[in-house]
């Protein structure tokens, strides 16, 4: 499927940075533990998970020796776009939902940026259409024209 250059651009940009978003949801995580609420240090622990989760999905390279992080990343990489973006996403917005913050609307933020590239792969350059042929289905103008009376000069 075939992307835009500024989609692919960002992602790439986003994948370099890659380093510094973890990091940032690690960070804005061990903030979130340091409260009194227990929901909150529970997100805090979820968004520390989050970050090294994200970690591992990403970058790979630098967890090659251990095995059960190479099984997890194949796992991963074996998933459709529209799937990873659905994970990010979704794995995301949990934390914002239960402990609203600061801390993890950034740190969850990056998170949830990756999802909407990943997504935005998902659609492609088309905007999910498939074929020529189905946006010229989709025309009411078509059936329009298709019943016009045949003049002969």
């Amino acid at each position: 499927m075939s992307q835009t250059w500024t989609t692919r651009f960002l992602l790439r940009k986003s994948v370099r940075n890659l380093v510094v978003h973890v990091s940032v949801c690690i960070i804005n995580g061990i903030v979130t533990v340091i409260t009194v609420s227990p929901l909150c240090i529970a997100m805090g622990a979820y968004m520390i998970l989050l970050g090294i989760g994200t970690f591992l999905f990403e970058a790979p390279l630098l967890c090659k020796q251990a095995e059960t992080a190479r099984q997890f990343h194949d796992f991963i990489s074996n998933r459709r776009f529209i799937e990873k973006a659905a994970i990010y996403i979704l794995l995301s917005i949990v934390p914002i939902l239960v402990c609203f913050g600061i801390a993890t609307l950034i740190g969850c933020g990056m998170v949830f940026i990756t999802g909407v590239f990943y997504g935005l792969m998902a659609i492609g350059k088309r905007g999910g259409a498939s074929q020529k042929g189905d946006q010229q289905e989709m025309n009411p103008l078509n059936d329009v024209e298709s019943q016009k009376p045949d003049v002969k000069n």
